[in-house]
């Protein structure tokens, strides 16, 4: 049985104005906020099931799950965010993505948040990725009301048990590779969801930061990217300031890989953990962090004063290097 859990925080005074309005600062983190709001990376799920679909055999126990199928010792990995709006063409382009992971045969679509704003967009957008036969990992993050979010993701497993709701499983098992979850997001007074959203906590995210040091080579897949110091960073947000947490930063010391969404104006850009050194498209490294920007069609400004909508990536790992490449609709 899941468990929504209704915390309220520690005082918070002004911080958020010095945090936010500096780039020589760190923004606020995952706790501080004088009131009452629902998390969903605690770590309580219990329960257990077992399913196939496709050529793939799942075995949840709690908060683990472990998916049985081909492999070939390379993690082909599809990467989405930002599937807020469910208009049209935002269909169309979420339709256009799936495919093209299709095509490249990945063994897994990870989802950095963003998945709808109510029931009837999450039902909108869930409906393409539930025609794939691949393990699909949701991540919840900012933007979704997690009850609302739940529901239309129930609706789809009746069909389509490989929709994976990772602020339940926090760890997945794949044949190649494993991913590790840290779902909510950082600031819940901030929340695009309002009180109906989730958001994260110093203990949740000290016990995400276990989960990930006894697994460095997983794939970490967050709405909430990690706060970045380089040019190359990957949470700089309209302002010009570094949006991500430092908390999150703290958490993945020793993590060498992760796909993060939410600051979409930083989207395709990736970098190493530290963000001084930018990661180019295709090119082999020891630590890749993606930003992978929103799969949707809203036109979005990035950080180089282009447009951009209609964007996903295809991440490869083996061993200990990644490479990644930029999908666009249209392209």
């Amino acid at each position: 049985m899941l468990l929504y859990a209704l915390i309220r925080t520690g005082t918070w005074i002004l911080a958020v104005v010095a945090g936010c309005c500096s780039s020589s600062e760190d923004p606020p983190g995952a706790e501080e906020h004088d009131e009452e709001f629902l998390r969903c990376a605690v770590l309580d799920a219990s329960g257990s099931e077992s399913f196939a679909r496709g050529r793939y055999r799942y075995e949840r126990d709690g908060h683990e799950l472990d998916v049985q199928g081909p492999k070939d010792g390379l993690a082909k990995v599809g990467a989405l965010a930002g599937l807020e709006d469910a208009g049209p063409a935002s269909i169309a382009s979420i339709v256009e993505l799936a495919g093209r992971m299709r095509v490249a045969e990945v063994e897994a679509i990870v989802v950095a948040g963003g998945i709808g704003t109510d029931e009837a967009s999450a039902r909108a957008v869930l409906a393409p990725l539930a025609r794939l036969d691949v393990p699909v990992l949701l991540v919840p993050g900012a933007s979704e009301p997690i009850e609302a979010f739940r529901a239309a993701l129930a609706s789809a497993r009746e069909k389509a048990p490989n929709l994976v709701d990772m602020g339940v499983v926090r760890v997945a098992r794949l044949p190649d590779l494993t991913v590790v979850s840290l779902p909510g997001g950082p600031r819940a007074h901030e929340l695009l969801a309002g009180e109906d959203g989730c958001g994260l906590t110093t203990e949740d995210v000290a016990e995400f930061g276990l989960l990930v040091r006894e697994r460095p080579g997983a794939l970490v897949v967050s709405a909430t990217p990690p706060r970045q110091r380089g040019s190359a960073a990957i949470d700089i947000g309209r302002s010009g300031v570094g949006a991500g947490d430092p908390s999150v930063t703290r958490a993945l010391a020793k993590t060498r890989f992760g796909v993060f969404g939410y600051v979409y104006e930083s989207g395709g850009r990736a970098a190493d953990r530290s963000g001084h050194r930018a990661v180019a498209e295709g090119a082999w490294s020891e630590e890749l962090f993606l930003n992978v920007g929103a799969a949707d069609a809203l036109p979005r400004v990035s950080n180089d004063g282009a447009l951009a909508a209609g964007m996903a990536a295809l991440v490869e790992i083996r061993g200990r290097r990644a490479r990644h490449s930029v999908l666009r609709t249209g392209d």
